[in-house]
């Protein structure tokens, strides 16, 4: 994770694999995957969440509206064989009673 200076909600989470010579980047490089904060019980990072023991990343996003209200999507990224991909997003609903 980089913190981002120290702000935790700020985190970013890189994935890499060793390819026997150098480290490969596996999770997309234009992308902050901020696997940090999320509304009530939703915690990111790696998850395997469809049980085929490959962790997915369950990342999180803001939209800022205007100055006094943001929309939050859960972002879930899966590993292809080769690298992670954006697979689905979802926006947080902010009284889903199931946060």
């Amino acid at each position: 994770y980089d913190a981002g200076g120290g702000n935790i909600s700020h985190c970013i989470l890189s994935v890499y694999r060793w390819d026997s010579k150098s480290f490969v980047l596996i999770t997309p490089s234009n992308t902050q995957i901020n696997p940090c904060g999320g509304s009530g019980k939703i915690q990111g990072g790696l998850v395997d969440t469809d049980g085929d023991n490959i962790h997915e990343i369950i990342s999180f996003r803001n939209k800022i509206i205007n100055s006094s209200f943001k929309e939050e999507y859960k972002q879930t990224y899966k590993f292809n064989g080769q690298v992670y991909e954006l697979w689905k997003e979802e926006k947080i609903e902010p009284n889903d009673p199931s946060l």
